[in-house]
């Protein structure tokens, strides 16, 4: 789970020079919007855990949600995870 997300950030931050948090936010945004399940999956993680965005669960499990039903085990695992933590 956590391999998908930092895969994802590395391809993204190889094409950011100076990267800020709110830029790589934005390519995961369209990444995601775009069809992307590791950009749905990692901005998921993002809202998550707080990195580069307001820490917001509800988005987070929306995101997780998204990638889940595109088929990615990691996804639901996550979802199911921080469903469970009832947070």
């Amino acid at each position: 789970m956590k391999t998908k997300f930092i895969l994802v950030m590395v391809f993204l931050m190889a094409f950011v020079s100076v990267a800020k948090a709110d830029t790589l936010v934005d390519l995961l945004k369209k990444a995601c919007d775009g069809g992307d399940v590791g950009g749905c999956f990692s901005l998921g993680h993002s809202y998550e855990n707080g990195q580069g965005v307001r820490q917001n669960t509800q988005k987070a499990l929306e995101l997780y949600g998204k990638s889940c039903d595109m088929r990615d085990q990691d996804s639901c695992d996550a979802y199911a995870e921080l469903k469970k933590k009832g947070r």
